[in-house]
């Protein structure tokens, strides 16, 4: 066999290897192998909510998992089965979520979640990668046994990255040497849910989370909670994102200190991904929008509605969403394309007021803008001292598009020729015999190149007027 072919089978058993789709219920989960998505630093499995739209239009809550010991790996195709098919990733199979859900592969399963690589590099990665995709203000992790070990070095190390999450979930897992950086949830607006089960042991019994929360339960209270599921050992998680926990024997009220959360049908939150959800917050140094500002507020008659007045731009935290309220000032004669602001059809001349809103999670900010329609020109060309000086009129001008009226008025005499002059003196264009009852001819220039031109009627072959024409295409 020859070393082409071979590479060409190799080259296909790779493509084949590096990534597979699992179609959900509605939604898909794609594990993508190491090093084979744009430099990916770990393998990992992807799932992507129905309906979802790629384009960066529409932005997503997201969801990092993070596994324990026992589905640690290297990140190679067949590895990452091991989070593929279990818990959280094997649920997603058959049951979907309003939000993009991250689980990358670890190949020893703690992590090193104190920013100096692993997690941190991952975050880091899929930030940029999936730029656009992911919702600022809504980004959470979650993790289980080793993987709640990287989840409290992370929050002990306190970067920008792990400050920009909104809530931590900590399954089954050991808090004690984060105990003193409790303050941060709070000081960085983030919200913490623990799990456990009562029957855990060494080195993750209850007691070693339990600190935690305590410490941080006396700091702000909302900020946390804990719940706990009386005679579980150690998969505590197995009872979470498949609401099974709700129906399970919980520990309630304050024992010897720890005040523990009863999680039941009742909760105001019908899952726990709508808790997470709930409590998205903005990124450090959010601002509402500002600046708001239209890109043009001048039109001329005629002018066509189906190009856009102008864009709308404003500074501030994305994404962020104009509107134009209902009944006020002239706005009902306008309308919003994403970003653009269109009139629902031809103005007359005149002046106009457009209230803008501009909104984000932090806030709503108006802004009012004039626009003007301009009246077109009537232009009386010759020797204006002349008493039989034709007037004429141009329109539309500027020019967008192919049709160009010419108008002198039913008292004026026939016009035999109409010459487009270029910017050399060169004649690039003449139409002939177009005479109307009411004065005015229509010319097709649509070949002619955007630019400036002077319109010149010819009768009885003189030059009898003419005007000067803005081409915008």
């Amino acid at each position: 066999m020859s070393r082409p072919l071979l590479f060409l089978i190799w080259a296909a058993v790779f493509c084949c290897t590096a990534v597979q789709t699992v179609v959900a219920q509605n939604g898909t989960l794609t594990k993508y192998a190491i090093r084979t998505r744009n430099g990916n630093v770990k393998g990992y499995v992807e799932y992507l909510p129905p309906g979802f739209d790629g384009s960066g239009k529409t932005q997503y809550p997201v969801l990092y998992w993070l596994h324990g010991l026992g589905e640690k790996g290297w990140g190679a195709y067949e590895e990452i089965d091991k989070v593929l098919n279990t818990y959280l990733c094997q649920w997603l199979k058959t049951h979907d979520v309003p939000m993009v859900v991250l689980a990358p592969q670890d190949h020893s399963g703690y992590w090193t979640g104190d920013g100096t690589n692993d997690l941190q590099a991952f975050v880091a990665w899929a930030t940029q990668e999936y730029k656009g995709i992911i919702q600022p203000t809504q980004q959470h992790l979650a993790g289980f046994s080793s993987g709640g070990y990287g989840i409290r070095d992370y929050i002990i190390a306190n970067t920008p990255a792990c400050r920009a999450f909104s809530t931590f979930s900590l399954m089954s897992t050991n808090l004690a040497t984060a105990v003193n950086d409790a303050k941060r949830i709070v000081e960085n607006d983030q919200y913490v849910w623990i799990f456990h089960g009562d029957a855990d042991i060494n080195p993750n019994r209850m007691s070693e989370a339990e600190g935690f929360h305590n410490k941080l339960y006396a700091l702000d209270s909302t900020r946390t909670r804990f719940t706990a599921f009386v005679d579980v050992a150690h998969a505590s998680w197995i009872y979470v994102y498949n609401n099974l926990g709700k129906t399970k024997e919980q520990l309630t009220g304050t024992i010897d200190g720890t005040t523990f959360y009863h999680w039941t049908e009742a909760d105001p939150d019908p899952d726990w991904f709508t808790w997470m959800i709930r409590h998205g917050k903005a990124p450090v140094n959010a601002k509402a929008p500002f600046a708001l500002a239209l890109s043009n507020n001048e039109l001329e008659e005629g002018f066509d509605p189906q190009i856009p007045v102008g864009d709308l731009t404003a500074d501030g935290l994305e994404p962020m969403i104009f509107s134009l309220p209902g009944s006020t000032a002239d706005n009902n004669a306008f309308a919003l394309d994403g970003h653009s602001l269109t009139a629902k059809e031809s103005l007359p001349p005149g002046n106009y007021t457009v209230v803008v809103k501009a909104a984000n999670v932090i806030g709503i900010t108006e802004e009012t803008f004039s626009i003007t329609v301009n009246k077109e020109d009537e232009v009386i060309v010759g020797n204006e001292k002349d008493p039989d000086a034709w007037t004429i009129a141009v329109y539309p001008n500027p020019l967008q598009g192919r049709m160009l009226s010419v108008k002198t008025g039913s008292g004026q005499k026939a016009i035999d020729a109409i010459e487009l002059v270029g910017a050399q003196g060169v004649t690039l264009h003449r139409t002939l015999g177009l005479s109307s009852a009411d004065g005015t001819a229509n010319v097709d220039v649509g070949d002619l190149p955007a630019g400036i031109y002077v319109v010149r009627l010819l009768h009885r072959q003189n030059a009898v007027g003419q005007s000067r024409l803005v081409k915008a295409d």
